[in-house]
């Protein structure tokens, strides 16, 4: 079956029957319910007949998406008030309550009907299948979502914001005099310093990350660019993730006919997949209706599973997504402009009717596999497993093209900071070699001392890398030789310090990980690789890119558990790894068009 799979439909006897062929057992990294809370199920009397099956429903549907979560997948159910507390009962029975994760609130528009409070929010319960395993990831910050950031001198590095560049404290050698634009000099107030020495206040004025003001007070220039992604929090505003009202009138626009009364906003989806998936990662869209994970998830780079009714809506909108005739919601966002393909799963009962069987029944389901592309014909049938291995594969091979592309444009500026390059490297292990498996979410090893990244190998050995600026010199003439430059010794020497310090209390790095995060990491036996600097960017008269590489070959070879990379012997690298399993695949196929 392919990477999206549109299950038509009785939902239960087909996901009975993924959950026994194995496809997609263990592979759905977040999953998404919304479930119906209409009048039918009784939730306008909580006494009614309804709670009673809509508690029962509910159970069943919980555990058959538990199967099929990854052991660091989560499962976000979207509920109102009428739901909460039955469904957060229902949940920790399921999951368990040590997975439990969070409560979100997400505000709405607030509900003109109610006799007593306008209700003004919603709630997302989000439980992982393994607590211990499951790692947010961080948000990233937006001229949107950060209004602080402005940019009012047209400053190429984008919009900032100001910070004080004095500190409590009185130092003699950091209390000196400044003159600003406007030819007032000024020192820091009484019993305070500045942060920086007179040099470092110099060079930063130069690179004109000072801000003046009218009556010559200095404030230090703190960019959008380079600042930290933020953590999610558990209160979402509709500024930031959109209302029904909006993804109404996207989908009314969009649709023949629209049954679902308060479709979810596809920028909400968006934020709950950024946080809980990565591109190429699988998404749930459990109960289908309006399709709206689904369509988020294939604009994003996702693949999906997603379960439509017979009323085909999730089908007709996703068709709009692939045909790219779907302009609304985070389309213009993601600059998605469509592609791709799903399959169809139309799952009958032994009688033949495709509705949902009674509750708890466990008949075998007939499967008629259909796979719909983005000019509407029908793609030629390959075996389920090859055609799978071989679309998932070239997908991935793709994204990680864009993500070195990027990478390439960003080191080939000599002023990119630091910062920028690990927000697009972090993650990403699969860079410096197939040796890796994954990274340590943990920085913070050792007290105000932190590592760029830790990757770690199948052994559970790890690995120290250290980023440093893509326009950092790399070598210098020295006697007639070309030897390393000052800033490659200082990297290396930083290195080997932080994989000293793991020698020294590596059993109790262990013992640290083993407790708090139930990770067996071995400290004992690190290396680590500094990446620094671009060839293109060296400016020693007559010196070739060629030579560059061959005095840092030579300078590794005389290294033991450090090695020195620049951006540009990582980048082809990583290419070259990736034109290799690309010509592992077979090219004819239903794969060509992702």
């Amino acid at each position: 079956m392919a990477d999206n799979l549109l299950i038509h439909g009785g939902n239960e006897n087909a996901l009975r029957t993924l959950k026994a062929t194995g496809q997609y057992r263990g592979r759905v990294k977040a999953a998404y319910l919304r479930p119906p809370w209409d009048a039918q199920w009784g939730f306008e009397n909580h006494e009614a007949p309804g709670r009673a099956s809509w508690l029962g429903m509910m159970q069943v549907h919980l555990r058959l998406v538990r199967d099929l979560l990854s052991p660091d997948g989560s499962v976000w159910v979207h509920v109102d008030d009428r739901q909460f507390a039955d469904c957060r009962v229902l949940m920790d029975k399921v999951y368990g309550r040590s997975n439990f994760l969070s409560t979100v609130v997400v505000q709405k528009p607030p509900r003109n009907h109610s006799p007593h409070f306008r209700g003004s929010h919603d709630y997302l319960l989000v439980f992982a299948n393994n607590a211990s395993a499951w790692r947010p990831n961080p948000l990233p910050r937006t001229v949107d979502s950060e209004s602080r950031f402005q940019n009012p001198d047209n400053d190429p590095r984008g919009p900032w914001r100001t910070a004080d560049l004095s500190y409590p404290g009185s130092r003699e050698d950091l209390r000196y005099e400044v003159v600003g634009p406007s030819g007032i000099a000024v020192q820091p107030p009484d019993r305070r310093s500045w942060r920086f020495t007179q040099q470092e206040f110099q060079k930063l004025d130069l690179d004109a990350r000072i801000a003046w003001s009218a009556d010559g007070c200095p404030k230090l220039k703190l960019y959008l660019s380079e600042a930290l992604d933020r953590p999610p929090t558990t209160l979402w505003s509709s500024a930031d993730v959109g209302t029904s009202s909006q993804a109404r009138q996207h989908l009314s626009g969009l649709l023949d006919e629209m049954h679902q009364p308060t479709p979810p906003p596809e920028q909400l989806l968006k934020h709950i997949l950024t946080i809980a998936t990565r591109p190429g990662d699988l998404v749930f869209d459990y109960f289908g209706d309006s399709g709206t994970a689904a369509a988020v998830a294939h604009k994003t780079n996702r693949c999906w599973l997603a379960i439509d009714s017979e009323l085909n809506v999730v089908r007709d909108r996703l068709d709009k997504v692939i045909s790219g005739s779907d302009p609304g919601g985070i389309t213009r966002e993601v600059n998605w402009t469509g592609g791709g393909h799903y399959d169809v799963i139309t799952a009958t009962g032994p009688n033949g009717e495709s509705g949902p069987p009674e509750l708890g029944t466990d008949e075998d389901v007939r499967i008629q596999v259909v796979t719909y592309r983005k000019d509407g014909s029908i793609a030629p049938t390959l075996d389920p497993t090859e055609k799978y291995h071989r679309s998932a594969q070239l997908e991935v091979i793709r994204q990680r093209r864009e993500l070195l592309q990027k990478l390439r444009e960003v080191v080939s500026e000599r002023s990119t900071p630091e910062a920028v390059v690990q927000r697009l490297i972090e993650s990403n292990h699969w860079i410096f070699g197939g040796e890796y498996t994954g990274t340590s979410k943990r920085r913070d090893l050792f007290p105000r001392d932190q590592h760029d990244i830790l990757l770690v190998r199948a052994d559970q050995s790890v690995h120290v890398v250290e980023l440093k600026k893509p326009g950092a010199p790399l070598v210098r003439r020295y006697r007639g030789s070309l030897i390393m430059s000052n800033e490659v010794h200082e990297a290396v020497s930083q290195c080997k310090n932080y994989i000293q310090k793991m020698d020294d209390s590596g059993a109790t790095l262990q013992t640290i990980y083993r407790t708090e995060d139930s990770l067996e990491y071995d400290f004992l036996r690190a290396r680590g690789t500094v990446v620094i600097g671009n060839p293109d960017h060296v400016e020693v008269p007559g010196v070739t890119r060629q030579m560059v590489t061959h005095a840092i070959r030579s300078y590794n070879a005389d290294q033991g558990r450090v090695q020195v990379l620049t951006y540009l012997n990582l980048i082809e690298s990583a290419e070259e790894a990736l034109r290799f399993d690309e010509n592992d695949l077979e090219s004819p196929g239903v794969g060509g068009e992702i």
